[in-house]
């Protein structure tokens, strides 16, 4: 049974694309690489975060602005070929302060990059959990860790209209009819970003990219998606 790969990306993704990568050690060439693709600046691979109280704030205080920027490497004129996604942490003096590291321990479960995970989001509803993917874990010290995330949306949460379309695309490619725990496990990945504290993660998920035309089927655990959607462009995939 063919199973989907558990890494996804969305083209270039730079942040303060218009800096020398040399110089500028918070720029990534892709927001969602494989670890052993990715740039770690950090003296140690694992920090430990545990706070004594298990009650932490909800609020960060670094927000991600994400927009599309003249790509240097492509000859003006293009159009939308000629531009990338870019992304800007803010407060950038602040966020410059953090070390990055690979892994982090909070309080007692391990997470790395790429690992994909549930979360509260307080910024939809107070009880609000969704979905996520690790992409950059840093810290200041023990009691001030954040993860920048990749968020994924529920399919069953979108216009009924706009689901049924992508569920038809699925069943012209051989995937589907799609059982209820099926469909109430789809995602769609997307590069919506945020910086969140450690402490609105809940736990480690499973997440699997299912591809149709190549043979995929729909994992019997865990989380799938097959369509993307851009936050900064706003096209589904």
């Amino acid at each position: 049974m063919a199973r989907g790969k558990r890494h996804r990306s969305f083209g270039n993704v730079n942040e303060d694309a218009g800096i020398d990568d040399d110089n500028n050690d918070d720029k990534d060439n892709n927001g969602a690489l494989p670890n052993d693709q990715r740039k770690d600046t950090s003296e140690q691979g694992l920090v430990n975060h545990a706070p004594e109280s298990p009650h932490y704030d909800t609020i960060c205080m670094f927000t991600v602005d994400q927009y599309r920027q003249d790509d240097p490497d492509q000859a003006p004129g293009n159009g939308d070929a000629s531009q990338i996604n870019v992304f800007t942490v803010r407060p950038q003096e602040i966020w410059k302060t953090f070390q990055r590291y690979h892994r982090i321990i909070c309080p007692n479960e391990e997470y790395a990059l790429q690992d994909n995970i549930i979360i509260h989001d307080p910024t939809v509803a107070p009880n609000y959990e969704r979905v996520a993917l690790i992409v950059e874990l840093r810290c200041f010290n023990d009691d001030h860790a954040v993860l920048r995330i990749f968020k994924y949306d529920f399919m069953s949460e979108q216009d009924p209209k706009l689901a049924s379309i992508l569920r038809k695309q699925k069943q012209n490619l051989g995937l589907g009819p799609l059982s209820r725990d099926e469909l109430e496990r789809e995602l769609i990945a997307t590069n919506a970003m945020a910086v969140i504290n450690v402490s609105l993660v809940k736990r480690r998920v499973e997440v699997v990219h299912v591809r149709p035309e190549e043979g995929n089927t729909v994992p019997e655990r865990g989380y799938w998606w097959t369509h993307t959607f851009d936050a900064v462009t706003n096209d589904f995939n």
